[in-house]
């Protein structure tokens, strides 16, 4: 069974989107060091943070990021996750 070349061109679009959007949080975590997801957002100028979480979890899940501690979000004060990334 063979995908329909608009399908295939979604598709395509789809995954560069994401390897960009991976690039952009690794980038950010370079510059910041340890941070939380909502410190990765704002620092790439996202207000969503759902541009930005689905990629650090999947980083952490692949082993690039690692979740270092929770402590308190210099944005919100709340506790949150922090990760950095995993040394190579």
């Amino acid at each position: 069974m063979s995908m329909h070349h608009n399908s295939r061109a979604a598709h395509d679009a789809t995954v560069r989107e994401r390897a960009e959007r991976e690039r952009l949080v690794l980038a950010a975590f370079d510059s910041l060091g340890a941070a939380s997801d909502r410190e990765v957002a704002r620092h790439l100028g996202f207000t969503d943070l759902n541009a930005v979480r689905p990629r650090i979890t999947e980083m952490v899940e692949s082993g690039t990021l690692l979740e270092v501690s929770g402590r308190k979000c210099a944005i919100t004060g709340r506790t949150v996750r922090t990760c950095r990334m995993a040394l190579a």
